[in-house]
Order: structure tokens, then C-alpha cells, then sequence
């Protein structure tokens, strides 16, 4: 392997190779080794967070279609319905919607699948040789889904929203009996530690383990078939036991 001279703090900035150094005892060879162990647990990771954030929110998504009247527009399009204004003041006397930032998700995730079914639309077109056509798209509700993040699924169980969603809608997503502020708790410390990840960050050893087990036992409560690929099939503990030192 190339030296690790100064092109790596050319590549990774001074600050963010500098973790690394810190825990190598200004080792160089030893940090670099530490960044790509941590590379690559962060990307088995995302595999594994990625396959829980599918099942969650088709689980969300079943849970709530399901239990709304039959001639109710999907819960996707009914975003006042779920996530009507709720109007808070502020001690500088400013008045807050709490559910705004949650509408204007939504809006953003339909405009984003509209436009990218727009598009698929118009290439066809062109590709048949016909006119593009001119009337308004409403995407799929499945493709609006799969637009929204992890942390709009994440906000759901907050306790603001037990009366009007966790009540009426999303406990059933999990076995009777699974109380809110555990399933929050969860999804709380499983979104910190995928935007760690995303954002390339320096894993804890000890807390990665404690997320993976948070992650097995969340997947256990929307399917003990998922759990069971999961564990089968993820390479986080076998990245976890092999830490460079």
C-alpha cells in the first residue's frame, strides 16, 4: 500500500484524519487502517440499517392505509388529516407549527416523485414518437414512500403524535403490546447512528455493538424473519470482533 504520507490529509482533511491519529497514538499507519475498518463497517451497516428502514416503512404504510376509512385518499395525499397544524408559542413570543417541517416532507417527497415519474413519462413519450403528455401526475403512493427519509419515519412515534397516530395506527405494526416510547427509543438511537455513518464518522466499538443489537431487536418486532436475515447475512459483527490495534 502507498505510504500514508501527507496526500491523506490532502484526501481527507486534517481534522477528520486527525481522529484517527488520536486514536492510533499518532500512529500512521495504524489510523489509516482504522479509517478503512471503519469504512467498511460503516458500510455494512448502511446494508443492514437500510434493509430495517424498508420494513419499517412498509410497515408504517400498511399500518396506517389499513385502518383508515376505505374511501379516505391515502394517508399520502391527506397530510393535514395526519399531521394537521398544531400551533405552539415560543418564549420570544413566536408561533410555531410543530407538524409543518412534517407537511413540507411530504410535499417535497410528492413533487420529487412526481417529477421522476414526469420524466419516465416524457422519455417514453419520445421514444414512441408521441406527444408528451400535458395532464397533472400524481405518483404512486408506494413511490412517494420510498422518497421519505429515515428521519420522517423516525419523527412518527414521538409522543406528540401518540393520540393521533400511534393509537389509532401504528401499534399495529408491532406485536400487542409494544409500547410507543420503546419503539421511539430505538428508532431514536438507530437514526443517530446512521447519520453518523452517512456522515462518515468515527465508530465506537462498544456503542456500534449496542446499535446493532438495538437494530436486531427493532427488526424482531416487525418480522422474526427479518431478524433472522439480518443476523444471517450481516458482516457487522465479524468487522466489529477484527478492529485494527
Amino acid at each position: 500500500m502507498t505510504q500514508p504520507g501527507p496526500w491523506v490529509e490532502q484526501w481527507l482533511s486534517a481534522p477528520r484524519f486527525g481522529a484517527y491519529l488520536r486514536l492510533a497514538n499518532s500512529d500512521r499507519h495504524l489510523a489509516f487502517a482504522l479509517y478503512e475498518w471503519n469504512a467498511q463497517l460503516s458500510a455494512a451497516y448502511m446494508r443492514d440499517l437500510a434493509h430495517l428502514e424498508v420494513a419499517l416503512r412498509n410497515a408504517y404504510d400498511r399500518a396506517i392505509t389499513e385502518h383508515r376509512p376505505v374511501d379516505a385518499p391515502h394517508w399520502i395525499f391527506d397530510a393535514d388529516a395526519l399531521f394537521p397544524p398544531h400551533l405552539t408559542t415560543a418564549d420570544d413570543g413566536t408561533v410555531i407549527d410543530s407538524n409543518a417541517k412534517t407537511r413540507d416532507h411530504l410535499l417535497a417527497a410528492i413533487t420529487s416523485a412526481a417529477d421522476a415519474e414526469r420524466r419516465r413519462i416524457n422519455k417514453a413519450a419520445r421514444e414512441a414518437h408521441q406527444p408528451r403528455p400535458v395532464h397533472p401526475i400524481q405518483p404512486s403512493p408506494g413511490h412517494v414512500v420510498a422518497e421519505l427519509t429515515f428521519g420522517f419515519w423516525r419523527y412518527l412515534t414521538k409522543s406528540a403524535h401518540e393520540k393521533r397516530l400511534w393509537v389509532p395506527y401504528l401499534h399495529h405494526a408491532f406485536p400487542p403490546g409494544t409500547h410507543r416510547r420503546a419503539v421511539d427509543t430505538l428508532v431514536t438511537k438507530l437514526n443517530d447512528v446512521r447519520n453518523r455513518v452517512a456522515h462518515h464518522e468515527p465508530l465506537d466499538p462498544d456503542l456500534a455493538t449496542r446499535r446493532h443489537n438495538n437494530l436486531i431487536e427493532l427488526a424482531s418486532w416487525l418480522s422474526p424473519e427479518l431478524r433472522d436475515y439480518i443476523q444471517a447475512t450481516t458482516s457487522c459483527p465479524g468487522h466489529l470482533t477484527n478492529r485494527p490495534n
